[in-house]
């Protein structure tokens, strides 16, 4: 059993941000900093450092036309101008947004992720191999990536595949968590980035593992533990430890968990948004003053 304990407490309950009967969704990491969204991942809102305190309360989106849905949003980094960036995009300490162009259309961009310089989202595309975006912070352009051959052949004759399907990056590589059939769930890594041939399947997860937890569906990888385990999160809010050397599968209950959670692999960080914004027109507030 693992216990669950409040550390923080984001004093942000504003109904102009989001209402009573809502709560905060995580967008994503990046370089020990989260992004929380209003519900179902619309418009980002705030940029915090859990480690310490600090947050951003983000302005609200430019977007004049009242048909325009966002569809995605997700934190960055660009290397070059040492600036933290949230997609749609906003520069953190200059208070606006500004437009980079068209992004190729998709329902849904899902598990924005954080990697080399760019901002990466699973797709749910028509007729495309192309099941990966990605915009480059520094470049400010949008690439599509494709999936690994074998399971874009399926994704042709199943619509269950890109549903149970997860997206994220690990060791410093992409990966894609299949649960897409049913008799084992794949774990794949492009281990040469942007190069679709590099797609590899690192770690099989046999079904009869998978029906101990009793819980079929969306897999999320937190972690590649030392010993050659694996910690994963599913979307029914459990957390998994899976050994293949000792083909044992543990599910670890969180205590003290409200009924509705979410867990996302951070690296910790001492960095002070006062240090990583640029500008006098974003106020840099921290939840250990109130």
């Amino acid at each position: 059993m693992m216990k669950l304990d409040t550390k923080l407490k984001l004093p942000l309950r504003d109904d102009k941000l989001v209402p009573d009967n809502e709560k905060f969704d995580v967008v994503n990491s990046c370089n020990g900093l989260i992004c929380l969204s209003g519900a179902n991942h619309e418009n980002p809102l705030v940029v915090r450092n859990p480690v310490t305190g600090e947050f951003i309360k983000l302005p609200p989106g430019d977007i004049k036309n009242s048909l325009t849905i966002l569809v995605g949003s997700g934190l960055g980094f660009d290397p070059k101008t040492n600036q933290f960036k949230v997609a749609e995009m906003h520069i953190l300490g200059t208070g606006s947004w500004k437009s980079v162009g068209a992004a190729p259309f998709a329902q849904e961009c899902k598990f924005p992720t954080y990697l080399n310089g760019a901002i990466h989202w699973l797709l749910d595309l028509f007729d495309s191999k192309q099941r990966i975006v990605c915009f480059d912070f520094e470049s400010e352009d949008f690439e599509l990536l494709p999936f690994p051959s074998s399971l874009y052949d399926r994704i042709e004759t199943e619509d269950k595949v890109i549903r149970n399907i997860s997206f994220g990056a690990l060791r410093g590589f992409l990966y894609i968590c299949d649960d897409s059939t049913s008799f084992q769930t794949d774990i794949w890594e492009m281990k040469e980035y942007g190069v679709p041939e590099s797609w590899s399947k690192v770690l099989k997860i046999d079904s009869c593992y998978i029906k101990q937890v009793g819980f079929r569906g969306q897999y999320k990888l937190m972690n590649f533990l030392t010993n050659g385990a694996v910690l994963m999160y599913n979307s029914a809010g459990r957390l998994i430890y899976f050994d293949p050397k000792e083909e044992r599968i543990i599910y670890l209950k969180v205590q003290g968990a409200q009924c509705r959670c979410e867990a996302i692999a951070l690296v910790p960080s001492l960095i002070s948004l006062k240090d990583a914004v640029r500008g006098d027109d974003v106020e840099v507030l921290n939840v250990n003053s109130r």
